[in-house]
């Protein structure tokens, strides 16, 4: 979303989910571990054009 507030300037926001899965292989131990994982971005900006 961009708010335009003058000929050239402009306001906006960037939002997302996502997910991620990290594998952990340890050849000492014998041990595989699997974590899964949420994250979240919000974003504000400013953005000029000339």
């Amino acid at each position: 979303m961009q708010l335009r507030f003058f000929d050239h300037l402009y306001i906006g926001n960037a939002m997302g989910v996502g997910a991620h899965m990290e594998v952990f292989n340890n050849a000492d131990l014998n041990l595989k571990e699997t974590f899964l994982g949420y994250n979240n971005l919000f974003r504000i900006f400013l953005h000029y054009r000339f």
